[in-house]
């Protein structure tokens, strides 16, 4: 069975982690594990924002209230009338509450608020390196690294997958990790989840 038909194989996978980080032999703690994200599929209504986001804010009869807005680097919008509007954290639905108490009584009799999401920088997974079409892509809930790897058209003729190292930033600091892809792939590994933000580098075989 060829690389790429395995690849597809194993892409419903979602096991436990299974990974050595750079420098340690052991995993161990909570230092030395790949979380499951938190993040939900941006086009479920769970979905929770985070900086840099596009929102549209649709204010019903209002339209000079209406338009997108991006939640800069101190987690709000900057909203006519009401100010700034916390949204990191928050669903579309949290945040058409908050836009809709701050302008209720104060500036519109009965506000009707809509948020919906244009666009998503906080939530990505960028795949580098040996791939077929190496990028950036939308993160989605519970995304393990054989489908990110898939998302960017599967391993390259040049790939190493024994070596394919996985960054992220974790505490304030930068973390890198190095996993057995060919393992997983065969079915000697489990699958690995993945989280918002992780840049998953395949290398270059040396032969």
């Amino acid at each position: 069975m060829s690389r790429l038909c395995t690849l597809a194989l194993v892409v419903a996978l979602a096991g436990c982690q299974h990974f050595r980080p750079i420098g340690e032999d052991e995993p161990g703690g909570s230092g030395a594990a790949l979380e499951v994200q938190a993040a939900r599929d941006p086009g479920a209504a769970g979905f929770r924002f985070g900086i840099g986001d596009a929102l549209e804010v649709r204010v019903y009869r209002e339209p000079e209230l209406s338009g997108e807005f991006m939640i800069s680097a101190d987690g709000a919008i900057q909203f006519p009338l009401a100010g700034p509007i916390v949204a990191v954290g928050a669903t579309a639905p949290e945040v058409a509450a908050r836009i809709t108490e701050a302008l209720a009584g104060r500036y519109l009799r009965d506000p009707q608020v809509t948020v919906l999401l244009k666009d998503v920088q906080s939530r990505k997974v960028s795949v580098l390196g040996q791939v077929e079409d190496p990028g950036t892509f939308v993160y989605q809930e519970s995304m393990t690294l054989v489908e990110a790897v898939s998302k960017a058209g599967g391993l390259g003729k040049l790939a190493q997958p024994q070596r394919v190292k996985i960054t992220r930033i974790r505490d304030g600091g930068e973390q890198t990790f190095v996993v057995d892809l060919e393992r997983v792939l065969d079915g000697r590994a489990p699958n690995l989840v993945l989280q918002a933000g992780d840049v998953v580098f395949v290398p270059e075989s040396l032969f």
